[in-house]
């Protein structure tokens, strides 16, 4: 795994751990197959499915994932999110982590899927699809997935080349003590994904419909030294998509390890969420 994914699946889990959301603070919603065939006991006897999975199971949009044996489908209403401006010389920007959870307290005993904004300019740039008076994007056309005159927010892309994006799995309340982490996978033409016989996931992205404060819509947003989101305003991601591969398995790609372990997580997960940048949330 490059330097740069290892620090931010390791420093995302540091610069949150301590942050706990204590009540249900937003709304969110996920769902889709998951294979995780290591998460069983000991004696190779896969786990049952959770409470909080079997309490969602007759929910209408999990009824469907259920009949695929996807049990990863339901409410997650638990939210940290961090911002914080980056000294990094790649990343020199106002940068935003987020987790959301199915249950409150730490991601040490918690399902979570977290997302780590590099840019948080280039996000609100794609988020409100602004066109420049002589007609070009006022989005990053490379990072955001958006065509001139589109309705909506655009599609900032997630993935391990680059992307301003990136994407983590940790199963922690599914699979207690199994230590098991997914990446969400991009584009991959870099080489920095396992073979899509291994891996299959490509093109993970999210959209963001609401991205710090608001803007005028005829005046362009700050530079990217000056944006910021900030406690007390309203981010909310209106779809994501994530495809999703063991990371030890991505690390081994990335590092040139053989023999590449076989993924002991697989699969996509898509949802939504809303919330409010919390003073409390360190």
């Amino acid at each position: 795994m490059t330097i740069a994914a290892r620090l931010s699946l390791v420093g995302l889990m540091i610069l949150v751990a301590d942050a706990a959301c204590s009540s249900e603070n937003g709304t969110g919603f996920i769902k889709g197959p998951l294979m995780v065939p290591a998460c069983q006991y000991a004696g190779g006897t896969p786990l049952p499915p959770t409470s909080d999975q079997l309490a969602n199971k007759d929910l209408p949009e999990c009824q469907e994932s259920w009949a695929q044996g996807g049990t990863l489908c339901g409410v997650w209403n638990h939210f940290v999110a961090e911002p914080y401006d980056s000294t990094s010389v790649r990343h020199p920007a106002n940068q935003l982590n987020i987790r959301m959870q199915n249950i409150s307290g730490g991601w040490e005993f918690a399902d979570v899927i977290s997302f780590w904004v590099y840019d948080s300019w280039e996000v609100a740039r794609c988020a409100r699809g602004r066109m420049n008076d002589d007609g070009t994007p006022d989005w990053n056309t490379e990072m955001c997935d958006l065509a001139p005159g589109a309705q909506g927010p655009g599609r900032m892309r997630i993935g391990t080349e680059g992307e301003l994006v990136t994407s983590h799995l940790v199963l922690q309340y599914s699979c207690p003590g199994a230590s098991l982490s997914a990446i969400g996978l991009g584009s991959c033409e870099g080489g920095s994904c396992p073979s899509v016989t291994v891996c299959p996931g490509r093109g993970s992205w999210i959209s963001f419909s609401q991205f710090g404060p608001h803007v005028d819509p005829g005046t362009p947003i700050l530079q990217t030294d000056e944006f910021k989101v900030n406690k007390g305003d309203s981010v909310e991601a209106s779809a994501f998509h994530v495809e999703l591969c063991d990371s030890d398995t991505v690390i081994a790609v990335q590092d040139h390890t053989v023999p590449v372990p076989e993924p002991a997580i697989i699969g996509t997960l898509e949802g939504h969420f809303s919330f409010v940048m919390q003073p409390n949330f360190r």
